[in-house]
């Protein structure tokens, strides 16, 4: 029974996969939404200047493989992997990405030290079993995984305050718990470490931030002349000021699983650009 529910679970992210509609990064490049998604991969820009060239495999990037695209852009070799592969391969037909996959994040099919990095942007908790797609990642990647992800590290007033809103507009349904009916797997940087420290891996960035997602207003234009941009800036600065109050927790976290050394200069980077970097403790029994 185990194994049919996360089989399961497989088959209603395959169909959610077949309802995609193309990125807003190739539609429309100049709205809210594009900004947003740019943004979120912008966390790691200071990271990836040192690997220029690098190799990059992205993991559950089901819309058209626009995090691919977007990594190209940073000067880097981005190959595209999701559960499926039928947005893909129009989007290697049209030009957006050079390679594509089809990958399961729990089995996925290269050798060890494949490739440089692995990146997984907003699917990770979508995964039924998201430790066994994390030590995958952690295989097939030479330098490090990257993972950014809703995030609920702690919990602080307004969190509280969030969660019995949702419960109330869910008429009183789990709201851990996606529609389709997958459970939503939030990243814990902390449940990262110790899978990090139980492989005796060396290093962990961590950088909080905050988004917000508003429908109406996710095609206007991202400058400010836009009454829609400037209201999605100042609802994520107010998200800002909350959090440095320690009212309200950080949405979103970029999280960095090393798994070779990095230079002091990496490490000075990083941190500049808000990061917590952390060396993990060496297992002395080894």
């Amino acid at each position: 029974m185990e194994k049919e529910a996360f089989l399961r679970s497989y088959e209603r992210h395959a169909k959610y996969e077949e309802d995609s509609v193309l990125a807003s990064c190739y539609s429309n490049p100049d709205c809210i939404d594009a900004w947003r998604h740019a943004r979120m991969i912008g966390t790691v820009a200071s990271l990836l200047r040192h690997y220029q060239g690098a190799k990059v495999l992205t993991i559950g990037d089901g819309m058209y493989g626009a995090d691919a695209y977007l990594i190209k852009k940073l000067n880097l070799e981005a190959i595209a992997s999701s559960l499926t592969d039928k947005y893909l391969m129009i989007a290697k037909e049209r030009g957006y990405i050079d390679q594509y996959y089809a990958v399961n994040a729990e089995n996925i099919p290269f050798e060890d030290n494949s490739f440089d990095f692995v990146f997984c942007k907003a699917s990770y908790h979508h995964f039924p079993r998201p430790p066994i797609a994390f030590y995958e990642m952690l295989r097939v990647a030479s330098v490090a995984v990257i993972l950014i992800e809703p995030t609920d590290d702690r919990y602080y007033l307004i969190d509280f305050l969030k969660r019995s809103l949702k419960k109330l507009i869910r008429q009183g349904k789990n709201i851990d718990y996606e529609p389709s009916g997958n459970f939503i797997f939030r990243i814990k940087s902390k449940e990262i470490k110790k899978m990090l420290m139980a492989m005796d891996k060396p290093f962990m960035g961590v950088k909080y931030f905050n988004d917000i997602y508003i429908e109406s207003i996710a095609g206007h234009n991202s400058n400010m002349r836009s009454p829609g941009f400037i209201a999605t800036r100042f609802l994520i600065f107010i998200q800002d000021v909350l959090c440095y109050l320690r009212l309200l927790n950080y949405c979103h976290a970029t999280i960095i699983a090393f798994k070779s050394q990095i230079s002091p200069g990496v490490q000075n980077d990083l941190r500049k650009d808000g990061f917590r970097v952390s060396a993990l403790s060496k297992n002395p029994y080894l």
